[in-house]
């Protein structure tokens, strides 16, 4: 909490943790990664669940940026298996994908 001096006295169940740290600190997320993935649960993460053992859960990391790109959060859960749908929309870039190479002509071979 170096950067956030009082963060949690800022935070309510019905507040965004995003428009508390853009509103109150001038940090405003601009791009995030984040991981997703399958696992068993652990011991501690099972009785919090109120799952059984072994029990498959969906892991999430995300790491989110400031615009200069330095790292503004990063967060870990765990949520039960069931139930949950991994949905995303892609857009194609601008940029091409790849870029057209000149093919060298052969000795003795004309184009």
């Amino acid at each position: 909490h170096a950067v956030c001096q009082g963060i949690l006295q800022r935070m309510a169940d019905d507040v965004s943790l995003y428009a508390v740290l853009e509103q109150a600190y001038g940090l405003r997320m601009a791009s995030a990664e984040v991981t997703i993935g399958a696992g068993l649960a652990e011991e501690s993460e099972a009785r919090h669940l109120g799952l059984s053992l072994p029990t498959a859960v969906l892991r999430m990391e995300q790491t989110s940026f400031v615009g200069d790109g330095q790292p503004m959060e990063f967060t870990r859960s765990t949520y039960r298996g069931e139930g949950y749908r991994f949905y995303a929309t892609l857009y194609r870039s601008q940029k091409p994908f790849w870029h057209p190479v000149e093919e060298a002509a052969s000795p003795g071979v004309r184009a």
